[in-house]
């Protein structure tokens, strides 16, 4: 008779540990599920951040700015391509790559990338590193023909 109260108490301690280990594996998940979320925001915050330098109505306006009281001025965005992926990034304190680039919806629901014109007849799909690719083979500073 002590052999089956022994053997119930282990069968009773294996089923709490595998209880306990199924508890701390959810908990972790939970932690590192909110962990992901939360770099998520600090780069959705460092985005924000760095696309107010290229409205001209703030306070410190940077050379790279081209949106002005919610519009878009032709001149100054034409002038964005004619500078340095390592000038843009330096000047306006990007610690990683970047792309800046436009797409329009139309009323289809479908996404055309909106090109950069130099003004020369020059046309990119975005200013920033060739390293990013808006779509399948183009990169980010892609210039079409």
């Amino acid at each position: 008779m002590l052999k089956k109260r022994g053997q119930t108490w282990s069968f009773d301690l294996v089923i709490a540990v595998i209880l306990f280990i199924v508890v701390v594996a959810v908990f972790y998940a939970f932690l590192a599920n909110r962990n992901t979320n939360t770099g998520a925001q600090e780069q959705q915050d460092y985005a924000k951040a760095v696309s107010t330098k290229l409205v001209c109505d703030a306070a410190e306006s940077s050379p790279y700015c081209f949106i002005e009281q919610g519009n878009i001025i032709e001149e100054k965005l034409q002038e964005l391509p004619d500078f340095s992926y390592e000038s843009i990034r330096s000047d306006m304190g990007i610690q990683g790559d970047f792309c800046v680039y436009m797409v329009v919806v139309d009323e289809n629901g479908v996404e055309r990338i909106v090109p950069f014109d130099d003004g020369t007849g020059n046309q990119y799909a975005g200013v920033g590193s060739p390293e990013f690719e808006l779509s399948e083979n183009i990169a980010c500073n892609h210039q079409f023909t």
